[in-house]
């Protein structure tokens, strides 16, 4: 039996069919062939409806799911059916033919990274400060700072001093209110005789200090062509508009300035 859809897109014939009464716990299979009757690649969704039946269908056959055919291609699919009452039973087969629609569209793929030596190349140029064309709206010296290597080494090891210094005093107020004992931190000499607001006032010292050395180690890495290291101290300033400023707007002018001679 053959089964054709008016435009021949597809065309099913069924193969095998139950030629007896349908008893539960039998195996009541339909075998059914599909040929794609279009001379190029289709795709067809199948679904299946049962009154007084149980259909069990295959996974490749399952509800929303679309299959691909190839020019003139035939496949051959089964389904089981199973009585839920007695009387007339009725099968309905429903085939969709899936149109693709194609739609060209025009991209451009914007830069992901910037590679080391188109960063030291742009900042060749931005240091001699001579290129009067970017000058009037870019103040070099918001994000670039000469350090040598060797300054930027001492800075470093003054900020992490700092920062431990920063975290025994913290130790020794959570001591003081507890009533535990002094805090020993090796290399951090500290006074058992503070206060709670003398540590409090020593701690807002500190971090003043280390945002200076954030900075100075923001910009030193940049004069040093190192992004990756500025970006990391320039993104522990506490000032949320001063990392913003290191880690973004400048450093995207700059970019934004050099941008044609590097496509």
């Amino acid at each position: 039996m053959e089964i054709s859809d008016k435009e021949k897109t597809i065309s099913l014939t069924i193969t095998q069919f139950p030629n007896n009464l349908l008893i539960p716990g039998v195996e009541n299979r339909i075998h059914f062939q599909a040929v794609n009757r279009v001379n190029k690649k289709a795709f067809f969704r199948f679904n299946f409806e049962g009154e007084n039946l149980n259909i069990g269908v295959p996974v490749e056959l399952k509800e929303g799911k679309i299959i691909e055919f190839g020019p003139e291609e035939a496949k051959n699919f089964q389904i089981a059916l199973a009585p839920v009452g007695d009387g007339i039973g009725k099968l309905v087969m429903y085939v969709n033919w899936m149109k693709v629609v194609e739609c060209t569209v025009k991209v451009k793929k914007v830069r992901e990274n910037i590679t080391k030596s188109i960063i030291g190349n742009i900042f060749k140029q931005v240091d001699s400060l001579h290129i009067s064309k970017f000058t009037d709206t870019i103040n070099i010296n918001e994000y670039i700072e000469e350090m040598p290597l060797k300054e930027i080494e001492k800075i470093e090891k003054e900020y992490s001093s700092k920062q431990q210094e920063y975290k025994a005093l913290s130790l020794q107020k959570q001591n003081i209110i507890t009533g535990k004992g002094s805090v020993k931190i090796k290399g951090v000499k500290l006074d058992d005789g503070m206060s709670i607001e003398e540590i409090d006032e020593k701690q807002k010292q500190i971090l003043n200090i280390n945002q200076e050395f954030l900075r100075k180690l923001a910009k030193g890495y940049v004069y040093n062509n190192d992004i990756q290291k500025s970006l990391k101290y320039a993104l522990e300033l506490m000032d949320e508009k001063e990392y913003h400023k290191l880690c973004f707007d400048d450093f995207t002018d700059i970019c934004k300035a050099f941008e044609g001679d590097y496509n």
